[in-house]
Formats: C-alpha cells, structure tokens, sequence
C-alpha cells in the first residue's frame, strides 16, 4: 500500500518537474511560458499529498499494528483497487475512441486508483488528536 503511494508520488514529482522544466526552458528562449512553469506546481502538490498519506499511513501501522485478518482485508482491497485500475485503463486505451480521449482514460484510471486508496487508508487527524 505504502509503495503504491510512493510510486504514485515519485510519478507525480517527475511530471511536476518536467513541466516546471519545459517553462523554464521556454522562458530562457524568450517565450512567455510562465503559465506551463505554474501547471507543474499542481502535480507537484499532488506528489506532496501521495507522499505525505504514505507517511502517515506507515506511521500508523507501525504504531498500530494491524491483525491477520485486517492485514489480509486491506490486502484484499489494495488488490482489488489495482486489478480495477488496469481493467479500466486497459479498457480505455482499447476503446474506439479517438487518442487523445484513451489518454485521459488512462490517466484518470491511473490517478484514480491511489487516490482512492489514500483516501480510505489515511488516518485522519481527528483520530490522532483523540488518541494523544
């Protein structure tokens, strides 16, 4: 589950650079790019919120460790959420779409899925201020 986020987070930073590159680059050429150096500060937001559940979601399970059966549920619903995400984005990107529509399904495929994950798994902060 924490890898799965990690990586979610890793993919996310290298998208956020690349674009944030991309308008530095067209900047220093004398284009006014500012705009595609500003767009990558969105996936970089979201490699931060990915990132940051991964920590609290170890932190979690290393102070509250899970049973065999919880272990085994979430297991289960992390398998689950990723064989979902492929069959959809399998599903998209051999639909009879045009291209530029099977990427979208794609991505949304690819993004939904740890997003989904992150938000069930998460603790939230009302738990850990109840619990101090």
């Amino acid at each position: 589950m924490v890898a799965l986020l990690v990586v979610a987070s890793a993919l996310f930073s290298a998208a956020g650079l690349a674009l944030a590159a991309a308008g530095i680059g067209l900047l220093a050429r004398g284009d006014e790019a500012w705009m595609l150096g500003a767009v990558g500060l969105l996936p970089g937001y979201a490699a931060y919120l990915f990132g940051r559940a991964a920590a609290r979601i170890r932190r979690e399970s290393i102070e509250n460790p899970p049973t065999p059966t919880q272990k085994q549920a979430r297991r289960r619903r992390v398998r689950d959420g990723v064989v979902f995400g492929v069959v959809v984005a399998a599903g998209s990107a051999t639909s009879p779409f045009p291209t530029p529509v099977r990427v979208i399904g794609v991505v949304v495929a690819a993004v939904a899925v740890p997003l989904a994950l992150a938000v069930e798994f998460e603790p939230s902060k009302r738990c850990r201020a109840r619990d101090s």
